[in-house]
């Protein structure tokens, strides 16, 4: 983590920002200009290094059946600092605050931070990469700030102990007003809090941009592609059961949203709902994390809809490639189901018919390896056998010049399907 925690903001307090500072706002598909005033280069490098730190922690740790992305014991110095800047400003953004200043009357000379939209969604941005077990909390502490400050009053300049305000024109409350960014990254903050209710959460947030947005309320909060992205994975990590069924709803009604451009071309760029594969890898692992009994024809199914949708739209963003196949075949290895690895091993063999033109979808060590592991799980008649056959056929094919090589674990798997094999020879082999 970075060694000075002050560097997040300048020397006037307004945050030294530059470009996207982390993943998520590159993700709203905006660009954001340098400005003067300090703006430095210096907090694109602390929130990444803390997304990092909070990640290689294990992250949102979830009780159950796997470790996610929350860490536990993020960087102190960083989350308290943030932690501490972000109660200043909800302190001094506060009615009793507000009512104390009086119209246009600052009780403060000294240097404060500039309150508009840029400073709320920074500070909603920052927690959501922070790891920290409180960061949904304090994200969505600022959304309803935004909300309260657009509704019934104009920031200008908040000081240390109180602010100024003035009178609330148009274009002022829409300074300050949260847009779809704002919301997207209050989701994004519950989809990596690793919360069992992050899901449902998210999603409110979602419906609660939909309301504002076709009531005329607020026309900059349609939900986006990154929206439901971020409701997908909300529910795909938070491990709540019945998060498998509502990630595939989500899913479809992002499909369904992304059909709805090809006929209204009116709507701007970045204003729709665009497929990307992300939200699709996301709805896959829900699958891969559900305990629903048809959890692999269901992940196989999302694999279809993007096979099709590509057929249809020629969209690039939602071209399944190696990984979304391998996590199919890893969903049927591990669900338990009666032919589960004859139906990874046809997978497999669809990536390799699939591979001669697209290199994209050949298949990998890990595609082999998911198969034989489904063969050694599978307890059927033979599986030692098929199992020990696709092994061979990695390593013939290393030897004449192909990237799949067998490793360890593929080995190892083939070992234990001889191990569970009911086969004379099983001990021999």
């Amino acid at each position: 983590p970075p060694t000075h925690a002050s560097s997040l903001f300048d020397r006037d307090g307004r945050p030294s920002l530059t470009t996207s500072t982390s993943s998520s706002f590159a993700a709203d598909g905006q660009r954001r200009k340098k400005s003067s005033g300090g703006i430095g280069s210096s907090t694109s490098r602390c929130v990444s290094q803390l997304s990092s730190s909070a990640q290689n922690r294990g992250g949102n740790r979830r009780p159950g059946r796997r470790k996610t992305r929350h860490a536990q014991n993020p960087a102190m110095a960083d989350t308290k600092f943030l932690r501490k800047r972000t109660e200043e400003l909800l302190r001094i953004t506060s009615p009793d605050a507000i009512n104390t200043a009086g119209p246009s009357t600052p009780l403060s000379k000294s240097k404060g931070m500039k309150v508009d939209r840029r400073t709320f969604n920074f500070l909603i941005d920052a927690w959501a990469f922070s790891g920290d077990a409180n960061a949904a909390d304090y994200a969505v502490d600022l959304l309803r700030r935004m909300e309260s400050l657009a509704s019934s009053h104009s920031i200008s300049t908040v000081t240390n102990s109180t602010i100024e305000t003035m009178p609330g024109s148009t274009s002022d409350r829409r300074n300050i007003q949260p847009d779809v960014r704002s919301y997207t990254k209050a989701i994004n903050a519950y989809s990596r809090s690793g919360r069992s209710d992050a899901g449902e959460q998210a999603e409110n947030l979602m419906r609660e941009m939909e309301n504002l947005y076709n009531s005329g309320e607020n026309p900059t909060v349609r939900p986006n592609s990154y929206t439901y992205t971020g409701v997908i994975e909300a529910y795909a990590n938070s491990g709540a059961p019945g998060s498998a069924l509502a990630a595939d709803r989500i899913c479809e009604e992002m499909i369904r949203k992304g059909k709805e451009i090809v006929v209204d071309d009116t709507r701007k760029d970045g204003d729709d709902v665009k497929f990307n594969a992300r939200a699709f890898n996301a709805a896959i692992r829900a699958w891969a994390e559900s305990d629903e009994p048809d959890a692999a024809i269901k992940a196989e199914s999302i694999l279809g809809k993007m096979r099709e949708l590509y057929k249809e739209t020629g969209n690039r963003d939602v071209k399944p490639n190696a990984k979304h196949y391998n996590s199919v075949i890893s969903v049927w290895a591990n669900s338990g189901e009666k032919g589960a690895a004859n139906r990874a091993e046809e997978i497999l063999k669809q990536m390799e018919t699939g591979g001669v033109d697209d290199s994209s979808i050949s298949p990998t060590t890990v595609s082999c390896n998911a198969v034989i592991d489904a063969w050694a799980k599978s307890g059927e008649e033979g599986a030692a056998e098929h199992a020990e056959v696709i092994l061979d056929k990695m390593i013939k094919g290393h030897l004449n010049g192909s990237k799949v090589k067998a490793n360890v674990r593929s080995f190892n798997s083939v070992i234990n399907a001889w191990a569970k094999s009911r086969d004379a020879r099983a001990a021999q082999k």
